[in-house]
């Protein structure tokens, strides 16, 4: 009721929320009808005789990876991605996409891009990512995962937080160093003997270093056979290597063998000296007696 006095008047309209995200705002309308004017109805105008009240969506959505953080060694690797705050009461869709770091698609992982929808009754998805089983000895490499709104009604109101996941691929796979064989032996007057070391398990990923010492056993250094050392480099082509130790022959009859023994030490490994194995790591070289006595 307005009267000489009263000229202004608000009215209070209720606005229900049940807490439920929804990417569009709406609205209502309200309109005046002139109920009474005494008498004057055709000098009262009404206008603006209508205006709209847009009711716009504040409740805060936001979908993420939990955990950020990832690790595999083949197979594959299960991605979480989550609705950390809010309710849906309309569907939004989110695109999962892996991105290159130091692991490349193709060569170390399968590139994905997925999309997953959330919803009021799926609130929570798992993408897997499968990782490329090798049996290179290698350095752990990185990749990541991203996120990106699809829901063309949802953009700039989705918060996605954390939109990023890393993911690790631990390379575990050991190469084994080792003499080709446990044992060796060698005549006396054959003047020498070759002994084998190579990769007995795995592929190498970098240039690996080995070096090979004799030591004395009952056979003793420059008396039986001359001291070696020697370093030996391996990598994925170069796979086995000889060494060649000089047995030394005074041509006198001794009735009894003698051996001495070589031995493997990691000298480099590129940084992967924990994914290198020396086994069998020593070996025994035996001196056989074979000088004739006559008597």
């Amino acid at each position: 009721v307005f009267n000489n006095t009263v000229t202004q008047l608000p009215i209070s309209v209720t606005i229900k929320d049940d807490g439920v995200f929804k990417y569009t705002d709406v609205y209502f309308g309200a309109s005046l009808t002139l109920l009474s004017a005494g008498g004057f109805e055709q000098l009262i105008s009404l206008n603006p005789r209508q205006t709209n009240i847009t009711i716009k969506d504040d409740h805060v959505l936001v979908i993420g990876f939990d955990p950020v953080v990832y690790s595999g060694n083949g197979g594959s690797v299960a991605i979480t991605v989550k609705v950390l705050q809010g309710s849906l009461a309309v569907p939004v869709s989110i695109r999962v996409f892996t991105q290159d770091g130091t692991a490349i698609s193709g060569s170390d992982y399968v590139a994905t891009s997925q999309s997953v929808v959330f919803d009021s009754s799926s609130t929570n998805h798992t993408v897997t990512i499968q990782l490329v089983n090798k049996l290179v000895s290698d350095a752990s490499k990185m990749f990541s995962v991203g996120l990106s709104v699809e829901t063309p009604e949802a953009k700039g109101r989705v918060t996605l937080s954390p939109s990023v996941a890393n993911v690790t691929i631990v390379n575990t796979n050991v190469a084994v160093i080792g003499f080709v064989a446990g044992v060796y032996s060698v005549r006396r007057s054959e003047g020498s003997v070759s002994v084998m070391v190579g990769v007995l398990q795995g592929q190498l990923g970098a240039p690996m270093t080995v070096t090979i010492s004799t030591y004395s056993g009952t056979a003793s250094a420059g008396l039986d056979f001359i001291q070696t050392t020697l370093p030996l480099v391996f990598n994925n082509t170069v796979t086995q290597l000889p060494i060649s130790v000089t047995i030394k022959d005074d041509g006198l009859f001794k009735y009894t063998d003698v051996y001495f023994g070589a031995s493997l030490t990691l000298l480099s490994a590129g940084g992967f000296e924990q994914l290198i194995s020396l086994n069998p790591r020593q070996t025994n070289i035996t001196i056989k007696a074979n000088h004739v006595l006559v008597i």
